[in-house]
């Protein structure tokens, strides 16, 4: 048995006082054990604030960015039906877009809108689709509504919107006309949220602020926030709605993972404090490295990236450029996540689970999806996937999360010497000297050279992928 945690202040019992340490009782199991002693799944979804409103998103949550487009690995409406309904089961009510998503303006959202014309209960929100109660596992039915929209949060991005000279930037008419199109191809009265998809330094500060809030006013959108901005950007909209009395950006959509940390944790820190910035962070798998996606099989000494489809980002110059150091930290990291799930499982055994210790596994996925949500400025991890199994191995990571801080004591323990976040860490640390892996900004540019290779490859050319902002 592990020795009690040390005394944390602020969680001390009553009599306790700030400077003497305690003998803390064993945490139980974390609510994610079933009645048959095993890892429940699906596990309880997790539902946290957007920043400092009072709305609530599911921590992990779905995307369509390289997924629905005829382009990519989600051709079709009937499998995109299949993934959303898979989704919604397991819990995940935040379904992300946007207007440039796709091989052409718009096809993301079509495909989403269609689904959602398809899912989405009409009339009666309070009755099911027969009259009946509503159940959320009536959505097995292909082609069947069972979804209520109140129940849903989504979103989409406007900045790219055609090649007009007017259907780009941020400008009041582009945003009142693409916000209108965009609805129209979701098949929507409303999205829940809206983003400024990237900064437009070409359009003035007070005219962004008071165009987004106008979205507000309209019902187009209930909040408004940025997608790539930079924490000056971001005060600077804030100032400014504050001396219009109007209000600013609640809510920030970066790129952040055990790969890319920079801005998240150094750039974006007064924010959180300032004005309660929320994340729905992208690419917390690094798009798929840190899901062990280009690791070496085993028993071989070539990663999977050699087998990867022709088609696939992997295969492209800028891709390979930049793998092997990461699939360095991915590695190092698989091999903490079997070390850490052979703790749990001996935890679990000492306290008379033995069913939970042989059906649980802590993936390198789920060791990074958890990593992510161990920031309580991260609202929601937003995830793709082409397969419903990739979704369910996804929202796994909720269950190895609860386990992961049971096996550290207790959250306030998970960033201890000891704790499986620190832990973590330092395997980062001493894979890659400094602990991160250059400016999130400058690996940005690397992805921008991948997807120019790619648009390459279709016969666009490098001004066409940058005005409709391919890379993300």
């Amino acid at each position: 048995m592990t020795p009690a945690p040390a005394f944390v202040r602020g969680l001390e019992p009553k009599g306790a006082t700030s400077n003497a340490p305690f003998q803390a009782k064993p945490l139980p199991a974390p609510e994610v054990i079933g009645s048959d002693g095993a890892p429940s799944f699906p596990a309880p979804m997790l539902y946290r604030p957007l920043g400092r409103t009072g709305l609530r998103v599911s921590a992990i949550s779905y995307g369509s960015w390289l997924t629905f487009s005829g382009g990519y690995n989600v051709k079709t409406v009937d499998h995109a039906e299949a993934l959303m309904r898979k989704a919604i089961n397991l819990g995940i009510n935040f379904l992300d877009n946007a207007e440039v998503y796709g091989e052409y303006f718009g096809e993301s959202e079509r495909i989403m809108g269609e689904v959602l014309d398809r899912i989405i209960i009409q009339g009666d929100e309070d009755a099911g689709p027969d009259g009946g109660v509503l159940s959320p596992k009536s959505g097995a039915s292909p082609g069947k509504a069972f979804v209520r929209r109140s129940d849903l949060v989504i979103s989409t991005k406007l900045r790219f919107g055609g090649e007009g000279v007017n259907s780009k930037g941020l400008s009041r008419k582009k945003l009142v006309e693409s916000m209108r199109k965009s609805l129209k191809r979701l098949r929507l009265e409303y999205v829940d949220l809206i983003f400024a998809h990237r900064f437009d330094p070409t359009t003035p500060m007070e005219e962004i602020v008071r165009a987004f809030n106008f979205l507000i006013d309209q019902g187009y959108c209930f909040y408004w926030g940025t997608s790539m901005w930079s924490a000056e950007e971001i005060s600077r909209a804030h100032e400014t709605a504050k001396r219009l009395g109007l209000v600013g950006p609640t809510y920030e959509q970066p790129q952040y993972n055990l790969l890319n940390r920079g801005v998240v944790e150094k750039e974006f820190e007064t924010l959180y404090r300032e004005v309660g910035l929320g994340l729905t962070v992208w690419s917390p798998l690094a798009q798929g490295v840190l899901a062990g996606r280009y690791l070496p099989a085993e028993g071989s000494s070539a990663g999977t990236i050699e087998s990867a489809d022709a088609d696939s980002r992997a295969k492209t110059q800028g891709w390979k450029n930049s793998i092997d150091g990461e699939n360095a930290v991915a590695s190092a990291l698989n091999e903490l996540a079997k070390q850490l799930t052979e703790e749990v499982r001996e935890k679990l055994v000492s306290v008379g689970n033995k069913a939970g210790a042989e059906s649980t596994t802590i993936s390198l996925a789920h060791l990074s999806l958890a990593w992510c949500l161990a920031n309580d400025n991260v609202s929601t991890c937003i995830v793709g996937a082409s397969k419903e199994s990739q979704l369910e191995d996804n929202c796994r990571a909720i269950v190895s999360f609860h386990l992961l801080d049971w096996l550290s004591g207790g959250a306030p323990l998970r960033d201890s010497e000891n704790g499986w976040r620190a832990r973590v860490e330092k395997v980062v640390g001493d894979t890659v000297k400094g602990g991160c892996l250059g400016d999130d900004r400058a690996k940005e540019d690397v992805w921008g050279s991948v997807k120019r290779e790619q648009a390459g490859n279709r016969g666009l050319n490098d001004s066409t992928v940058k005005e409709r902002g391919m890379f993300k």
